[in-house]
């Protein structure tokens, strides 16, 4: 599945922080969760307080993160072919 950059922006906040999502007033904001309760990644907390998100992360939504944080970081190495003998093109 891919992902969104608006479904990973709501994702991670719920990950990291209980307040509201700063984006909650956005028009594709209650789509957006709907479709996330859904396939699975969050769900309704039962008591919140005011100014606090109504939503959580499942452990489903907690592993997703944790892979997206365990995947490494492209590198890009820059190589003269004057000096790169065997290497392919």
């Amino acid at each position: 599945m891919s992902w969104s950059p608006f479904q990973m922006k709501i994702i991670l906040h719920h990950y990291g922080s209980f307040s509201e999502c700063p984006q909650s007033n956005a028009p594709i904001f209650d789509d957006t969760v709907s479709r996330l309760k859904e396939i699975g990644v969050l769900e309704n907390r039962q008591n919140h307080a005011d100014g606090e998100s109504p939503y959580h992360l499942t452990d489903l939504g907690v592993a997703l993160v944790d892979m997206w944080g365990a995947q490494p970081l492209p590198v890009v190495t820059y190589v003269d072919p004057r000096f790169a003998e065997g290497q392919t093109r």
